[in-house]
């Protein structure tokens, strides 16, 4: 069994923080509206991304505050993650 995809994670996140089920977290599916997120729920999916996905890395509060969907979720973690695989890959620093 390999690791869970970026968007698997964040959707097991986004299932836990939100108290939904898989079958509402449509790509489109609003944040706000459809999910029922908060702002204590922006920052808590934020600081889990952080953790257990991103290696402690930090999310731009402007980032995490222009998520709308739930694809703005994963683009903004599948990004960071990319980003830091290359910074590994080329010694590069954070």
């Amino acid at each position: 069994m390999g690791k869970a995809t970026i968007e698997e994670q964040v959707k097991e996140i986004l299932v836990t923080t939100l108290c939904c089920n898989d079958e509402e977290l449509t790509p489109k599916a609003l944040l706000t509206e459809d999910l029922g997120m908060d702002s204590l729920d922006r920052v808590e999916i934020a600081m889990q991304i952080e953790e257990g996905i991103l290696d402690d890395e930090e999310i731009a509060d402007n980032a995490a505050g222009e998520w709308r969907t739930v694809q703005d979720v994963v683009n903004t973690a599948s990004e960071m993650a990319a980003k830091q695989a290359l910074a590994k890959r080329t010694g590069a620093r954070r």
